[in-house]
């Protein structure tokens, strides 16, 4: 996680990340670099964005959004406009996560993940 937070901070891209994880961990090949560094952005990022809306003081929801394409996993698809109040956890197949990502919830719900939340404000609540 250190060396993707430092490969992010210089501003470098999935692919960037995977090769710096590739070449600091040797035994890790580029594809299955691209896997962790994929669903450790998706995490920060939606941690990140949740925390923007506790902050705002005017976000009091959020809405699960998937890629809507046809790599969606059926158990995100089901989460896909769920809408949940702050500090509540969205269902997303058997696991309770209070963002895409989280990385409190199963690995089959978080890896490679690709979802995000959006911000729904008071008056869409």
């Amino acid at each position: 996680r250190e060396l993707l937070a430092e490969e992010a901070d210089r501003g470098a891209s999935i692919e960037q990340m995977a090769q710096a994880v590739s070449e600091r961990f040797p035994d890790i090949a580029v594809p299955r670099a691209r896997l962790i560094a994929r669903t450790e952005v998706v995490s920060a990022s939606n941690l990140a964005m949740t925390t923007a809306y506790e902050e705002s003081g005017v976000v009091e929801a959020r809405e699960f959004l998937t890629a809507r394409d046809e790599r969606v996993r059926p158990s995100h698809q089901a989460a896909d406009g769920q809408v949940r109040a702050l500090g509540e956890p969205f269902q997303v197949g058997a696991a309770l996560l209070m963002f895409p990502g989280d990385p409190e919830g199963p690995p089959e719900e978080i890896i490679n993940c690709r979802c995000v939340t959006l911000p729904v404000l008071g008056e869409e609540a």
